[in-house]
């Protein structure tokens, strides 16, 4: 789809304000939504990687993989709790889905680069986002 054209699928991603902020209000903001009891990233393992689209990719989404970085396309991979996905565009495949926390290191590292010593599992254990083994 062409950005603009009447079949695009568009999605809010951000949203910005005109309120002056502190570091204090980050600080609150940021432990606030890391600590929360329920809340998305203390019940849940995440992770992104952005990547480079080749040049297939690039070609099926109508852009270049040779042009300045500011004209290149990426696209990303993600891991919640226990599946990974593949985004390009609009797009998504679920490219694995892990079962144990010894699955979910190795992911971490191939898909993200991430290495986590296997002694450190211990501190996922009895955690809200500690996958059942």
């Amino acid at each position: 789809d062409t950005p603009g054209a009447p079949s695009a699928h568009w999605r809010v991603l951000y949203a910005f304000s005109e309120e002056e902020f502190f570091q204090t209000d980050f600080e609150s903001a940021n432990f606030a939504v890391y600590c929360m009891p329920g809340g998305f990233f203390s019940d849940k393992v995440v992770a992104l990687k952005h990547f480079w689209l080749d040049e297939v990719e690039a070609h099926s989404t109508c852009n270049t993989t040779n042009g300045p970085t500011e004209t290149r396309h990426v696209g990303k991979y993600a891991l919640e709790g226990a599946v990974i996905r593949r985004h390009i565009g609009n797009h998504s495949d679920i490219v694995k889905r892990v079962t144990t926390e010894a699955e979910r290191v190795e992911a971490l590292r191939e898909f993200f680069g991430i290495h986590i010593p296997i002694e450190a599992l211990e501190f996922i254990r009895g955690r809200a986002a500690a996958l059942c083994e």
